[in-house]
């Protein structure tokens, strides 16, 4: 973790960036990766459904359906996706309540966005290599101090 993010964590980061950084990971890092993870197994309906609301609570009701319905799908696709797909929904339900409006767990957050993009990232590869889990894993926590980066530096004044 990044010295940013300790920050964030630590309650020493403004208000505005963390519900920024905790946007980001929610909505454009996480969402899109279980989208891709769910339309592997064939759940086109619910990634549209994910891919259309815009709040926190029908996220975390969606995430939590898809992953009861892939629960209930054993056998109708390779045991391999939807273990996979079960662990990205748990995860990603993981993350949405992290993110609670109330105060958001920014460490959990980001660990949660990163492990549900790792999923994704073998998900891309029809869950063929194994070791692309931990390498998109890795590229997410980097997109993160990226995007970290740049939030600070807005807020600063040094963008």
């Amino acid at each position: 973790m990044n010295d940013l993010l300790n920050q964030l964590a630590g309650d020493a980061a403004p208000a505005e960036v963390v519900q920024q950084f905790v946007g980001w990971c929610v909505w454009q890092q996480a969402r899109p990766a279980l989208a891709l993870v769910l339309a592997k197994v064939g759940l086109d309906d619910m990634v549209q459904a994910i891919n259309t609301v815009d709040d926190l609570g029908s996220l975390a009701y969606l995430s939590h359906e898809a992953n009861t319905y892939i629960k209930d799908l054993r056998g109708s696709t390779g045991p391999l996706l939807l273990s996979a797909a079960e662990a990205a929904t748990f995860e990603f339900s993981s993350m949405v309540a992290a993110a609670r409006e109330d105060g958001a767990d920014v460490e959990g957050v980001a660990f949660f966005a990163a492990r549900v993009f790792g999923w994704a990232g073998w998900a891309a590869v029809d869950f063929a290599d194994p070791a692309q889990k931990a390498v998109a894993e890795a590229q997410a926590r980097k997109q993160q101090t990226s995007v970290l980066d740049r939030l600070w530096r807005e807020h600063t004044g040094q963008a």
